[in-house]
């Protein structure tokens, strides 16, 4: 058969000075990513077949202990799957492809500066990305 494992995480962060929310200026200095973040991640390994599936999922709650007159942090889910491929003929080798964020969610990384300011128009990260990758190991 196989065997498997999952994972959760969970952080939930709040910056504040001296009894104030933090914004971005400061507050990513002390403390990167705010707000609750879960973290799903699970993965199977079919030993007959050499191939290992799996996915996470990164869920980040909505952050509004910001500042005034500053914007709440919008929240996000982000899904990344994979499937590997290891040849019993050749254990060294490992082949694999990804898609990252799956659904191509519009979102900024909590640790994205300045996310919080009405006229800072946050850098998104990627949209849906394909990988295909090859391991030799020697």
């Amino acid at each position: 058969m196989g065997a498997g494992n999952v994972s959760v995480k969970y952080a939930n962060i709040d910056v504040t000075i001296d009894g104030k929310p933090a914004d971005s200026d400061l507050g990513t200095y002390l403390a990167t990513p705010v707000g609750q973040i879960f973290t799903l991640a699970a993965l199977h390994r079919f030993d007959d077949w050499g191939v290992t599936v799996g996915a996470d999922v990164e869920i980040a709650l909505k952050y509004d202990k910001v500042p005034d007159p500053t914007r709440p942090l919008k929240g996000h889910e982000v899904v990344n799957v994979f499937v590997e491929y290891q040849p019993e003929s050749h254990p060294n080798l490992t082949f694999r492809g990804e898609v990252k964020n799956l659904f191509d969610e519009d979102y900024a990384s909590r640790a994205t500066y300045g996310q919080e300011f009405i006229n800072v128009k946050p850098l998104l990260e990627p949209g849906r990305s394909f990988r295909l990758s090859a391991t030799a190991k020697f």
